[in-house]
């Protein structure tokens, strides 16, 4: 009889960890360097809000907050799959009971997350990976730290990150829906899986575009604010100063009522609202507003803003200046406040000190287009036109949409009798006067310039500064 050949031994299982474990160790180490960044900018993230809201922050113990941090993470699963309600501010009460209907559902929606994590780890690995990282870039945004303001500092753009998780998670219900037809029973499910793609495929670029011009501007986005939290003191507040900015005072001062009316002890918008009565011959009450604030110990920096620039206003330089000068101290990083001492001191009849103050606020806020014109028109007073052009050439890159520093450059160039680059920046200027008497004066100097002979040879095609429509 033939031998049967021998049999093999089944090898021994590899000692050490399991392949898996040591895939997920590698996974981790390499992703270190992220959470290291991630520590940091949440650390500096929240340093920065705490300085800037100080004691506006709702604080509380971490059992306080608890019960609306659920609610929150509810309404953030709700908002990711149904987007049909959302609104650019929530002003919502902090439940203060586990057992209100705001923290159940959030803890029944946590609770489902983790299960599904759990259940699908090694059978759907990509739902675990969504549930997972929904999960974990959610829970900085769930309040249980206070970071906002408000009472419950829940936001839709927040969500931009998690709605990845939640979006996987979509998908691979749909691909579960979508399995093979052969098999019995699977028809159906495929016809459901179809018919949630078209549905989805309708319904939120639908919303997407009824929603998204809401953030078309500061003023639409702080109307929509107001519309939509009626109670809360912070979208009007936002509202004035959005028409504050665009010159609309009557409209800014109603805004800025209806904040102070909303939360009376609120200092930030009585401080602007002050500033708005002085801005409006309104003096009086004004002044009695601010000498209010200061009663009850102001210290916001916007109350030295205000105060500073009202006693500008008025003529009372001293005051200003002094006001200016305690602002800047308490605030030495506030490039506004840089700018108005600068401004202060130049009315003072200070201008080196001025330049000085100038100087600085551009160091800090670099973007700050008033401190590069009011710096470039000191140089130009003081015979230095050189370094006054590159000053507001500056601030027409800044911006581009304001003829102002374009007019400076445009008298500094005829001041030096280069009138044919006068000629070209006064036709700019009159393209962007925003008033008949700015129209009035770009005409006669054209008229002067173009008497002169200054428009010989003026070729429509030569370099423009930004800003203008063009000819």
């Amino acid at each position: 009889a033939r031998r049967a050949p021998p049999q093999r031994r089944p090898a021994p299982p590899p000692s050490g960890p399991p392949r898996d474990r040591l895939e997920w160790r590698g996974a981790l180490v390499r992703s270190l360097p992220f959470w290291g960044v991630s520590a940091v900018f949440a650390g500096f993230r929240l340093a920065t809000v705490l300085q800037l809201a100080g004691d506006r922050i709702q604080s509380g113990s971490f059992w306080h907050r608890l019960p609306g941090s659920l609610e929150i993470l509810g309404r953030y699963v709700w908002v990711s799959l149904v987007p049909t309600h959302m609104q650019p501010y929530y002003s919502l009460p902090r439940p203060q009971s586990f057992l209100d209907t705001g923290p159940l559902l959030g803890l029944l929606a946590g609770v489902f997350l983790i299960i599904l994590l759990v259940l699908s780890w090694r059978r759907a690995s990509l739902a675990a990976f969504g549930a997972a990282w929904f999960l974990v870039t959610v829970i900085p945004s769930l309040d249980l730290v206070p970071v906002s303001f408000r009472e419950m500092g829940l936001a839709d753009r927040y969500l931009y990150l998690p709605s990845v998780g939640i979006s996987l998670l979509l998908a691979q219900a749909i691909v579960l829906l979508m399995g093979p037809i052969a098999q019995a029973g699977w028809r159906p499910r495929k016809l459901l899986g179809w018919a949630a793609v078209v549905i989805l495929l309708i319904l939120y670029p639908w919303q997407l575009l009824r929603y998204a011009p809401v953030w078309r501007d500061n003023l639409t986005l702080y109307a929509r604010m107001a519309e939509v939290a009626p109670r809360s003191p912070n979208p009007p507040l936002n509202l004035g100063l959005a028409h504050y900015r665009a010159g609309d005072f009557p409209r800014a001062t109603a805004a800025l009522e209806r904040a102070v009316r909303l939360n009376p002890r609120q200092q930030r918008p009585r401080a602007i609202l002050a500033l708005l009565y002085v801005l409006q011959g309104r003096t009086a009450d004004g002044f009695r507003l601010l000498e209010a604030l200061a009663s009850e110990g102001a210290t916001d920096r916007d109350y030295y803003v205000a105060r500073s620039t009202a006693h500008l206003f008025v003529g009372d330089v001293r005051q200003a200046l002094a006001f200016a000068e305690e602002g800047a101290r308490r605030f030495p990083e506030d490039a506004h406040l840089t700018e108005l001492l600068g401004r202060a001191l130049e009315r003072a009849g200070r201008p080196a000190e001025a330049m000085g103050r100038y100087s600085r606020a551009l160091t800090l806020s670099p973007g700050l287009y008033q401190a590069e014109e009011a710096l470039g028109h000191l140089l130009a007073r003081s015979g230095r036109p050189t370094e006054a052009a590159e000053h507001f050439l500056r601030s027409v890159e800044i911006r581009p949409d304001r003829p102002q520093p374009i007019r400076a450059l445009a008298l500094l160039f005829e001041a030096q009798d280069n009138r044919l680059m006068a000629l070209r920046l006064w036709r700019q200027v009159l393209e962007m006067a925003p008033n008949g008497a700015a129209v009035r004066e770009a005409a006669q100097h054209i008229r002067r310039l173009e008497r002169d002979g200054a428009g010989v040879g003026l070729s429509p095609s030569e370099p423009r500064l930004p800003g203008g429509t063009g000819s």
